[in-house]
């Protein structure tokens, strides 16, 4: 079909599967059967459009875009075990009875993972090299000065030879590679080792500056969140694009169990925001923020009934102030407000005593409160009158409830900031990070007091909400998210494949992100990261149990290959 845009469809987000079968429907050209015979997506787009077969050349890595070799070395490994997803991917769809359009858009898959990595193994042939054979040496512990040399290469042998025999490819391929796989993990593994301790120094910095490093402002928020009981995990905490995008793409697979964590981490921070206001709850609900707010005005009323507030010099002229800047500036019915407001607080006052009772004082702050609400220029000046009141009432209070009536102003004070969050969005009883700073920054006059610090515990919780728990990765669009998707083995969901593919690629890829998360998500992690230390090294993997290498090596830090397009 001559003239079809073959570059134009790919960058559209097309893949040459689905090409295929638009053109081949188009033109009643039997796509299934061309596969069957062997011919590739390429090949076949050649045939009905003429154009040059296959995917564009890759471009070659530019130097400045090449990672170190300690890096290198530790995708090659994570490298070995993507590749053993795959086959296990295919083995799962042949014993499914798959048919011949998904497992080519499985191959279709895996070449593209193919053709990513071939640039990093033309840029560094041996570092991937010495790479690939890692989980053969960590399989096998090493070469142990005990061992039996024939017992040795046996081990050596077959660990080369069953994840070669487990890779994606035909029946002659697999036996092909076990075959090398084994001659060359009984040599790699003497060889290896002796590399390891000269390049040990260079795949541990590697490691490091995949994880990234953290600022002295985020280290002291990481502190914070961590006193306030909010996980904070390894990719929020480091400012590396390629593990924020790795983490992102983890929780938008399934049965990884990101989701829970995110939840997890989603409670402990409305916790957090439920005791600035006196609670302690996963979830700030309505009837939560009912309860709070009756339990507040009662600590209120019990408080003011045993204290009376002063008229003291300092509260004539303050609210003396207001008035004259209100009888300038305002309008009338502003002025009017005003004066009658002051009329009505003169009037509970005890001349004898100079004092007006708690009660009086408690009346006339919530009537002023509810006179608040217009947001008018009235609002503005009877709020400047109510804080000058608030403040004397402040400086009466007895030393004995000072402390109480403190707490009690500041937690009344943090359960109107979320009210609004709460009436809106209160359903899940989630309270948004973002939502929460936007609250908080509503006013000129709390963006003055935000950026000066003197918000309080909520503030601080707002600006770890902002920092830690906000997904700043785009959801789609990026080659990099797209990549890191393909590696954990949910590429097909990229790739618009088949449902069944997508299952089998599920299968992968559960188990590949379920890892990724747990070393995430690891308060290790972390807290290494805070030490700008690499969650392992390569010789700490040589001394640990094959299970936990492959979870560190293979979901961890082979997942790097991502990074190549987009560092």
């Amino acid at each position: 079909m001559a003239g079809f845009d073959i570059d134009g469809a790919r960058k559209a987000g097309y893949s040459d599967v689905e090409i295929v079968d638009h053109l081949a429907q188009q033109t009643k050209f039997n796509a299934a059967q061309a596969r069957a015979s062997g011919y590739s997506d390429g090949e076949i787009l050649q045939h009905l459009t003429g154009a040059t077969p296959g995917v564009q050349p890759a471009p070659k890595l530019r130097p400045e875009d090449t990672p170190g070799v300690g890096q290198t070395m530790l995708i090659g490994a994570g490298r070995t075990f993507d590749k053993v997803l795959d086959g296990l991917t295919q083995a799962w769809l042949g014993a499914t009875g798959a048919g011949d359009s998904t497992k080519a858009a499985l191959k279709s898959i895996v070449e593209e993972k193919d053709r990513t990595y071939k640039l990093l193994q033309e840029a560094r042939p041996i570092a991937t090299a010495v790479g690939e054979s890692i989980p053969s040496v960590v399989a096998t512990g090493g070469v142990g000065s005990g061992a039996t040399a024939l017992g040795t290469a046996g081990k050596l042998a077959l660990t080369g030879a069953i994840p070669a025999a487990l890779e994606y490819g035909t029946p002659e391929e697999r036996l092909k590679r076990a075959a090398i796989g084994a001659t060359a993990s009984v040599v790699g593994g003497q060889v290896v080792p002796k590399a390891l301790q000269v390049t040990g120094k260079a795949i541990s910095n590697g490691v490091s500056a995949l994880a990234g490093k953290v600022s002295p402002e985020v280290a002291a928020l990481y502190q914070k969140a961590v006193s306030m009981g909010i996980p904070v995990n390894m990719a929020q905490l480091s400012d590396s694009k390629f593990v924020k995008t790795l983490a992102s793409a983890v929780e938008s697979m399934p049965f990884t169990g990101a989701s829970a964590t995110r939840q997890a981490q989603q409670d402990a921070f409305n916790r957090a925001v439920s005791r600035t206001f006196g609670e302690d709850a996963p979830k700030v609900t309505r009837d939560l923020y009912d309860a709070a707010r009756t339990r507040l005005g009662k600590q209120f009323e019990d408080l003011s009934a045993r204290n009376n507030l002063n008229v003291s010099p300092a509260l004539l002229s303050d609210i003396g102030n207001v008035s004259n800047s209100a009888t300038k500036f305002a309008m009338q019915d502003t002025n009017r407000a005003v004066t009658n407001a002051i009329d009505e607080l003169m009037s509970k006052m005890d001349p004898a005593t100079g004092k007006i009772p708690g009660a009086a004082y408690q009346s006339l702050d919530s009537q002023l409160s509810k006179l608040l609400k217009g947001g008018d220029e009235k609002s503005v000046y009877l709020g400047q009158l109510r804080d000058a009141i608030r403040q004397a009432m402040d400086h009466s209070i007895t030393p004995a409830d000072q402390a109480a009536w403190s707490t009690a102003r500041s937690q009344y004070k943090n359960l109107k900031a979320v009210r609004d969050l709460v009436a809106k969005d209160g359903a899940d009883g989630n309270i948004s990070p973002a939502l929460l700073m936007g609250r908080l920054n509503a006013t000129q006059a709390g963006k003055e007091t935000m950026a000066r610090g003197g918000r309080g515990e909520l503030g601080d919780i707002a600006q770890v909400g902002k920092q830690f728990l906000l997904d700043k990765i785009p959801n789609s669009g990026t080659a990099q998210r797209a990549l890191a998707l393909s590696v954990l083995g949910g590429g097909g969901l990229a790739a618009g494949a088949d449902p069944q593919t997508v299952a089998g690629l599920m299968l992968a890829g559960a188990t590949s992100g379920r890892l990724a998360n747990k070393i995430l998500n690891s308060p290790t992690s972390g807290a290494r990261i805070m030490q700008s230390v690499a969650p392992q090294t390569l010789s700490d993997l040589l001394k640990i149990a094959p299970s936990r290498a492959a979870q560190v090596a293979g979901s961890g830090t082979g997942l790097t290959i991502a990074d190549l397009y987009d560092r």
